[in-house]
């Protein structure tokens, strides 16, 4: 069937937003496996991401340091030029297995876009046993 718009690729087939986070955890998740990861090891695990607003930086910050977060930047080399000039990089210590990466980051996304947030992403140090 023609469809010129892809409206069935974009509104049945396309990842929406927490899918398509999934498939990028499982990817940085073989990338530290292919170094050789013990996964299962806890670690400090950092987060991103960019705010419309400081207040709404400020409701997500109380929220996630009540979970264990802690703030590590509010402002990135381009906050200056208005790229992100609501950036916030929290961390965390977790392991990074993809039960409780995908447990974490879901419940992230989900603050954040309840606050009209991006996630930007997290990532990891290797850790070998």
């Amino acid at each position: 069937q023609d469809d010129p718009q892809w409206s069935q690729y974009f509104n049945t087939l396309y990842p929406d937003g927490l899918e398509y986070q999934s498939i990028y955890n499982r990817r940085v998740i073989r990338g530290l496996t292919e170094s050789g990861d013990a996964l299962d090891v806890p670690r400090v695990v950092d987060h991103w991401f960019a705010f419309p607003s400081e207040q709404t930086r400020q409701s997500f910050i109380e929220q996630v340091t009540a979970q264990g977060f802690h703030v590590q930047e509010t402002c990135f080399d381009d906050c200056d030029q208005g790229v992100v000039p609501y950036g916030l990089h929290i961390t965390r210590t977790d392991a990074v297995d993809l039960e409780t990466v995908n447990v974490v980051v879901t419940d992230l996304v989900k603050r954040a876009e309840l606050l009209g947030a991006e996630y930007n992403g997290w990532g990891a140090p290797v850790v070998k046993k």
